[in-house]
């Protein structure tokens, strides 16, 4: 299989995934959606800068759960720090982790109308990912749909980014 088959493959996969969380409950559809986010972000890191030599033990010491490069904060800090992605895209992952941790550990945050869910999405409408409308008047059912399409989103442009090759596809227009 070639790599642009490879990574139409992974495409795929992603949008085949988004399309599950369809029938999920706004909290396990915020919090799946945020984790496949965190996986591809692990994946970028680990393509673009650790040898190929790196095997999974190694990995698992550097990015396993309790390790330097297991939460997703210190993914979106390494990613920008070294060149991956701009500074406004790592605040955009950074705040999809914050407003994903109030439904893992609120268990009254049930849907994007709890107060403090509400307040820390609203830090993401103006992104330059994918901009959305957030507010009280706003369906929650529309802003689930607004915050799931810009992970997705994100999640598909960290994948191109790791599957770019500058020989055969030409510049590659950063992030942000």
């Amino acid at each position: 299989m070639t790599l642009r088959e490879d990574l139409t493959k992974a495409v795929e996969e992603i949008n085949t995934y988004y399309k599950e969380l369809e029938g999920e409950s706004t909290r396990a559809a915020v919090i799946l959606a945020t984790c496949s986010l965190e996986d591809e972000l692990a994946k970028l890191i680990r393509f673009k800068k650790f040898p190929r030599e790196c095997n999974d033990d190694t990995w698992d010491i550097i990015a396993g759960p309790t390790a330097p490069l297991g939460s997703l904060k210190n993914r979106a800090n390494f990613g920008f720090a070294f060149g991956l992605y701009g500074e406004k895209t790592k605040e955009i992952i950074k705040q999809i982790g914050v407003v994903r941790n109030k439904f893992a550990h609120w268990t009254n945050a049930r849907d994007f109308h709890h107060p403090d869910v509400m307040r820390e999405t609203e830090k993401l409408k103006n992104n330059v990912i994918s901009s959305f409308h957030v507010g009280p008047s706003e369906p929650a059912l529309v802003i689930r749909q607004q915050f799931l399409w810009l992970v997705q989103t994100l999640e598909d442009r960290l994948e191109r980014v790791r599957g770019h090759i500058e020989e055969l596809d030409g510049p590659l227009t950063p992030l942000p």
